[in-house]
């Protein structure tokens, strides 16, 4: 049972969490294996059944494309999984083997729509994961599967620079491997071709800011440490805007943040006073989503102001005397350093472009 499977997981991972015995980047990678082994198995159940009715496609090359956390190992307690199902196409064998025949395309996206109730479904043990399919070509109103061909043809013809800064973070995390590869090769070879423009970075700063209104809502004594000024996503636009400009070295391209971040620090773009700032806050950030996460068991990445939450998380993570607003003053402290240097590298980007 997948749902038993997940929870006994999440109970060896919560565990060795709270006794110290992994750090967030372990529980990240951890919990992204389990996303990905999730995936997995529901492709081969979602298979199985439509092979009984449909017989085997005509091209058995499919991939689900990780994106956001997925795609870069980074997810946490009750993450989604932002995902993309591609197939390929084969005009020599467009069908299905019967009993019914079906076309390839048909017989994929029932796969996923199969693959998002086994994963979605709750039941008395639970559910496995949410899912978001909603960065496919065309959003929600584009069809649930593409082909490799739509995709890249999507990519290189009408994709906006948001979406060109989410395929910074895509990655194979379940399907055929070998297909996965080539299809994220060429897809990084359409994104990371395209120039930086002056209007692509303020594009990118008037979506980040209406974020901060609109999501965060921050006032004096609450803080969201995902979205809010300074916070997480400010670090994240910036390394994804930072390898929209310089992604045509390979060298430099990762899926992961901290990885990313460490690779535009060695190729001299960030400074290392920079570096260490950014990447010693994204860590602080992600320890306290962890503890948030794990300690409320809430989809929460906030900090109040003489709360009691905020002063009872603050005494885990070892604080001690006024607890809640040392931390609160140590957040402060980063998310001010953090939105100075995003200010900062996010303006000489666009003198630039």
């Amino acid at each position: 049972n997948l749902r038993r499977y997940k929870k006994q997981e999440l109970f060896r991972i919560g565990t060795k969490d709270l006794l110290g015995e992994l750090s967030s980047e372990d529980v990240s990678a951890q919990i992204s294996s389990l996303a990905g082994a999730s995936l997995e198995a529901a492709y081969k159940t979602a298979t199985k059944e439509l092979s009984a009715k449909y017989g085997t496609p005509g091209d058995k090359r499919f991939i689900v494309l990780g994106l956001g956390k997925l795609g870069g190992g980074e997810l946490i307690y009750g993450s989604d999984l932002d995902i993309i199902f591609v197939y390929a196409e084969n005009p020599k064998r467009d069908e299905t083997s019967g009993p019914k025949v079906v076309s390839n395309h048909e017989f994929y996206a029932h796969a996923a729509q199969k693959m998002i109730s086994v994963l979605s479904l709750r039941t008395n043990e639970g559910f496995l994961f949410n899912v978001d399919a909603r960065l496919r070509p065309s959003g929600s109103s584009g069809p649930l599967v593409v082909s490799k061909t739509a995709l890249l043809d999507y990519q290189r013809e009408k994709a906006s620079v948001w979406e060109r800064q989410a395929l910074t973070r895509v990655s194979t995390v379940a399907g055929d491997r070998d297909f996965g590869l080539d299809v994220v090769e060429k897809l990084s070879g359409i994104v990371y071709s395209k120039n930086l423009t002056k209007e692509d970075v303020s594009e990118l700063l008037r979506i980040r800011k209406r974020m901060e209104d609109e999501v965060a809502k921050e006032t004096e004594t609450r803080f969201d440490i995902k979205a809010g000024k300074g916070g997480m996503v400010d670090v994240e636009f910036l390394v994804q805007a930072l390898l929209l400009k310089h992604g045509k070295e390979k060298k430099l391209r990762s899926p992961n943040t901290l990885k990313a971040l460490a690779n535009l620090f060695e190729a001299g773009i960030l400074k290392e006073e920079d570096y260490n700032s950014l990447s010693g806050a994204y860590k602080f950030y992600r320890h306290i989503e962890t503890r948030l996460r794990i300690v409320h068991d809430k989809s929460i990445c906030v900090l109040g102001s003489g709360s009691v939450e905020t002063d009872s998380l603050a005494k885990k993570m070892g604080y001690k005397g006024n607890a809640g607003e040392k931390l609160i003053s140590d957040y402060i402290k980063k998310r001010e350093e953090v939105r100075d240097i995003y200010l900062k590298m996010m303006e000489e980007l666009s003198g630039s472009a």
